[in-house]
This record gives C-alpha cells, structure tokens and sequence, in this order.
C-alpha cells in the first residue's frame, strides 16, 4: 500500500510569492535596466529557495480539463486585459509556483487521450482505454463483463483508507469523465444512468451499476463528504420533476430517485447531512455542523461562467471554498478534488471566450483555496488531463485583444486573421474562393464565416 501523500511538498506546487512583476508595459520610456534587476532578483530568490520537504496532510488536486499550453497562454493575457492592461505580464496563480513540469496525455489505446481514460491514469497510476473509467487496459468497451477484472483503486479510495475526509468539485456532472474515476469503474464513460446503459451495450449490462448508482450505493462512493457539480438528472427517474426547471425531468428508467437515497443512507445524523441545489442553499450550510454535503446544481453540467446568473448558480471557487471548509475538520487530514469542466466543454463547441473564463475560473478557485490552506501541510497541485485543437498565433500588436482581428494582415496571403482559431470542430470552413482556401473572416456574405470567424469567439 503506497502511503498516502508521501511525496514532500518540494516536488510539486506550493505558491511562493518570489517571482517578482515584470516591468510594466508602455509604448514610450523603455526601460532596459529594469529588465536586468527584474532578472537577478528571480535569480536571487530561486538561489536562495529551500524546499518545503514537510509531509503533506492535506492534498488537492486542481484539474482544468481541455487546458492546453494555448489555453494557459491565452487565458493569462485574458486575466490581464479584464484588468484594463495589456495582458501579456499577467500571472495565472498557479504561475507563481516554484516547480513546473510537463506530462504526457495519452490512452493505453489512443495516441490523444480523452478524459475519462486521462482521469483514470492520473488518479490511479494506470494507464487506460479511451472512454473508460475506473479500469485498466485490459477492459474491453462496453463490455460490462471485462469490469470486475479490471478494476483500480484512485487516490481518493487510498486517502479513505487513510482515515482522511474526501471530496470533490466540479462544474460538470457529479457523473461525468473526470470526476467519475475517482469512485467508479465502467467500461464506457457514458453509463451515467440506467437509461444509458440500455444504449448499445455489446452484453448483458445487468451485472454493472450505472455510475450514479455507484456513487450513491458503493464504496468509495458513498462515503464521500462533499460532492459539488451539476448533473440532477441522472440520480432521478423520469417521473420526476427537476425543481429548478419544472419542465425538465429525470433520466432514469428504474423509478429510483438517489438523491433521497443518499440523504437516507444518513437517518443517523440528518442535521450533518445536506443536500442543495443552487447558490442559495449552499451558502446557506453551515460547514460547522455539515459533515455530508450534496450540491447538484444544474439537471446537465453546470452552465458557462458568463451565461450562469450569479445569484442562482455557486461559482467553482464558493463550491472549492465550501468544501474545504466542511473537509478540513477532519484531524487526519483530507483529499480534494477540483474541476473546472466548462473549459473543455466550450472548446469543444469552439466558444473561445467560454473557454477561457473556465482557466480564469480554476484560477479564482486556486487563489481561495491557497488563501485558505498552509504550505506547512497542504499540497496543491494545478494539472491538465489533455489540450484541444486551440491555437493561439501570429504577430499582433502588444495588448491586442485576443479575440480581435489582429491591427495586420496575414504576409502569406493578405488577408486578416485572428490570433485565437480551432483547426476542427464546429464553425470551421474552407474557402474555394480564396487562393489559400482560407475564408475572408471579415466579409458578411453569407458562404463565410461572420466577424466573429471559425473559433466563434463572440459566443
């Protein structure tokens, strides 16, 4: 058994506030010396750095789904230009931490991985199959038969095991890819509820839970304290009504409503165990007397940062800071799971803007809970489980808004361009028309693209 969180706090992401500001950006008065005593106090600060090789008790893990290296970078001059600068000096919080490494994203059977099998891997230690969960490489696709053979423990079971209190945050469903590996095992990342199960299953699916299911009635799923998402819908039957959305019901097919049944399972102790669903009611718990928390805040995954109306839906930030809260009564410590999903579910629909106020918000959720937490028992690591095809080039003037037109023209083939753009997906064309086949992002006509071009950045 691996002891948990033995790695020392030196190896990965606490935040020091020695990386000093770069020189401020202006078109006049340059100053090069500045740059030099900007330079040799980093160096001076890294030289006289002494690693924190306490043993962590606490641990929590920052996921921005999809966040590639484009999405950092664009993501950080975003942060800035909110501010009014120009935003190329701007630091993401996680920047200002001294160590920095890179992974490889990969499936046990995909060269580019998804985040199931991603999930799988970094909470396990294992690689996996693309769309499985909680599994390792010999699980066959929507064999419900390979599952119990295959099956791996993440870091959330091994802190259980440890005594320690576990959560988990995030703007997805309470059952989707990411957050699903930490407490089931499914040989499709889509078995979320019953009704999906029945969907091209290649054997008889009876013998296997949906994750919901798991989530609610198995270990260690059922003995999580925290779990704060979206995802309603997959824990009620479709009799019943959502109550936020009247017209929206549930997806299951067996009758069952979970969410009543997780707060049974807890009879014992009900002014400790609370179950909530939007903003209201979770700043309404009290973290001192709540030892179980359930927050499922939309039917599906929560909504876009910028379409979610601030006084219905929590932020990742309040969901991170209340589960921190309510996890860190616990003497032994605790493991926190936080995701920002929105981020990758914007890329996939080409919403750059979307997109980029996801990284912001895994960033607001980073500063709070650092606010929060001490460097003398807690690790916080910040980590991507894949990127997207999100690019982010040219040579536009600095402080340019990133989802402009750049002030230049293209000097291949002359014609206006955007720094952001999505090589696939939604809103890509080709244009016979053009000698590059790359459409006039400028022009109206209706056979291209409007202002807002191929990455749908005015989404």
């Amino acid at each position: 058994m691996i002891q948990l969180f033995r790695l020392t706090l030196c190896l990965t992401s606490f935040w020091l506030a020695f990386a000093q500001d770069a020189p401020p950006y202006t078109k006049m008065n340059y100053d090069r010396a500045a740059w030099n005593r900007y330079g040799q106090e980093y160096l001076d600060k890294m030289i006289e750095f002494e690693p924190n090789t306490n043993v962590a008790k606490n641990m929590i893990l920052f996921i921005g789904d999809g966040m590639g290296l484009p999405s950092v970078t664009a993501g950080r001059i975003y942060k800035g230009q909110r501010k009014g600068k120009a935003g190329e000096d701007e630091k993401l919080d996680w920047e200002n931490f001294p160590f920095t490494a890179l992974s490889k994203t990969y499936n046990w059977d995909r060269q580019i991985a998804d985040s199931a099998g991603s999930a799988t891997a970094y909470l396990s230690g294992v690689k996996a199959n693309y769309y499985t969960i909680g599994v390792d490489g010999s699980a066959v696709l929507k064999r419900c038969d390979t599952v119990e053979r295959s099956k791996v423990d993440s870091i959330l079971k091994w802190a259980q095991d440890e005594g320690k209190s576990v959560g988990f945050v995030t703007t997805a469903r309470a059952t989707h890819a990411s957050p699903g590996p930490l407490y089931a095992h499914a040989a499709y990342r889509y078995w979320e509820n019953d009704a999906e199960m029945m969907k091209g299953v290649d054997d008889d699916a009876s013998s296997c839970k949906d994750i919901a299911r798991q989530l609610v009635e198995d270990d260690p799923g059922r003995k999580i304290q925290v779990i704060l998402a979206g995802g309603r819908s997959n824990f009620r039957s479709q009799s019943i009504a959502d109550e936020e959305y009247p017209d929206k019901r549930g997806n299951r097919l067996d009758r069952r409503n979970l969410i009543e049944d997780w707060l049974s399972q807890k009879e014992d102790l009900p002014s400790r165990a609370k179950y909530v669903w939007n903003k209201k009611g979770l700043d309404q718990v009290s973290s001192a007397s709540t030892d179980y928390l359930l927050g499922l805040f939309e039917p599906s995954h929560m909504l876009y940062e910028l379409n979610a109306d601030p006084q219905r839906e929590p932020t990742l930030e309040a969901m991170a800071a209340k589960a921190i809260e309510i996890l860190s009564k616990n003497p032994k410590g605790y493991f926190l799971f936080v995701e920002s999903s929105n981020l990758d579910l914007a890329h996939h629909e080409g919403f750059a803007k979307h997109a980029l106020m996801g990284v912001l918000a895994l960033d607001d959720a980073v500063t709070r809970a650092r606010k929060m937490t001490s460097d003398s028992d807690t690790l916080i690591v910040v980590t991507a489980d894949h990127s997207h095809a999100f690019g982010f080039y040219g040579y536009p003037e600095r402080g340019s808004d990133i989802f402009k037109f750049t002030d230049k023209v293209s000097d291949v083939d002359f014609m206006p361009y955007q720094t952001i753009i999505y090589s696939n997906g939604p809103g890509w064309k080709h244009d016979p028309n053009t000698s590059s086949g790359r459409p006039n992002l400028t022009e109206t006509d209706t056979n291209v693209p409007s202002a807002c071009g191929p990455s749908r950045i005015c989404s």
